[in-house]
């Protein structure tokens, strides 16, 4: 038996066509539809997040190169400190590309027959978008933790240096010598 293409992507229900094929000529243009929206939706994310880097204030040399290795998510710099090496815009522009280069690209066509609704009807994307959301929560969790927990053993070490603090003068005055407890020879 032969499984043809269009039947594949007739059953996903994906591409700009819709699914909708047949005959060979036509599963033939129907997938060249499908390559080209890809590639066009890739193009324009691309586009935009160089865009977005350039207007968030990176250089255009940098803004280029991390939108190629955003939109992968290969997650390559140009900076030996990768994205610590720039401000926070550029980060949050950083996080949102990611965002989107993570959802697939043929719903990404949708959005501009459908709206956003196209997002919101894909199980694919709901599920996706919770569990960026859940991981988001998780992370945000620990870090709280961590900070008030850092915060508590500070507080603590700060209250036990005061209650330990010493009450008498230290052993070594200047009547004194350094190592020892006897007052030293008095010249006369």
């Amino acid at each position: 038996r032969r499984v043809s293409v269009a039947r594949v992507l007739r059953g996903a229900g994906s591409g700009p066509a819709g699914g909708r094929a047949s005959g060979r000529a036509r599963r033939i243009l129907v997938v060249s539809q499908i390559a080209l929206a890809v590639v066009s939706v890739y193009l324009t994310l691309t586009i935009a997040c160089a865009c977005a880097y350039y207007i968030a204030g990176m250089a255009l040399f940098d803004a280029v190169n991390h939108a190629l290795t955003c939109m992968p998510t290969g997650g390559f710099s140009t900076r030996n400190a990768s994205m610590a090496a720039f401000g926070p815009y550029i980060q949050w522009v950083t996080i949102v590309f990611m965002f989107l280069a993570g959802t697939s690209f043929t719903l990404h066509w949708r959005l501009l027959g459908r709206g956003p609704r196209a997002y919101y009807r894909s199980p694919e994307w709901r599920v996706y978008a919770g569990f960026v959301v859940a991981g988001t929560l998780v992370v945000a969790a620990m870090v709280f933790v961590a900070i008030t927990a850092r915060q508590m053993v500070a507080a603590r070490l700060r209250r036990a240096e005061v209650m330990s603090a010493p009450a008498a003068a230290p052993i070594n005055t200047p009547a004194m010598g350094p190592f020892n407890s006897k007052p030293a020879a008095v010249a006369a």
